[in-house]
């Protein structure tokens, strides 16, 4: 049995590591992202 704050905090993880993968995706997808970083010099 699991409890309620022990899914949160397991969704909360899950989400952490998404995130940065969504807005990879979300930046590959609109290639708005690598023309805005490149000439930054990052």
């Amino acid at each position: 049995m699991t409890l309620p704050w022990v899914m949160a905090v397991d969704q909360r993880r899950a989400w952490q590591k998404l995130l940065p993968v969504a807005q990879a995706i979300i930046c590959a997808s609109t290639e708005k992202c690598h023309g805005d970083s490149q000439p930054g010099g990052l």
